[in-house]
């Protein structure tokens, strides 16, 4: 016989209902809290609580928390100036003005070499037996 899954014990009423027990919003059903307390061996019930508890804390300032790494990483001399993207971004464009530079080249050389060669100069006969009468 299958073993039942926990989370398969709660229908999906159920656990919305335990969602708002949990997080206080209702205060009603003990019976379905206690129930899932009983069986809850992970301590979701105490988890979230603190989670609630740490939400409800003081709101993080991003603007100081970005200043803190910022200062963090100019006194390690973690942070470098501007100039290796500036140098990455002229050689980007240095790679691609040489790229072009050798398909043209590739290709005058090319068109120069078959042209000498007379392969652009040459006559293609084709015969067919109508042509002989």
């Amino acid at each position: 016989m299958k073993k039942m899954n926990k989370t398969e014990r709660f229908t999906d009423k159920e656990w919305e209902k335990l969602a708002s027990l949990l997080s206080d919003e209702k205060s009603e059903e003990t019976d379905l809290l206690s129930r899932f307390m009983v069986e809850d061996t992970c301590n979701t019930g105490k988890q979230w609580k603190e989670l609630k508890d740490m939400s409800s804390e003081k709101e993080i300032n991003v603007d100081k928390a970005w200043n803190s790494v910022y200062s963090r990483l100019n006194e390690d001399g973690l942070k470098t100036n501007n100039g290796p993207a500036r140098i990455s971004f002229m050689r980007s464009t240095f790679m691609r003005v040489a790229a072009t530079v050798v398909i043209l080249l590739t290709l005058g050389t090319t068109t120069v070499y078959l042209n000498y060669t007379g392969t652009f100069s040459k006559k293609i006969t084709v015969a067919t037996d109508n042509d002989q009468n």
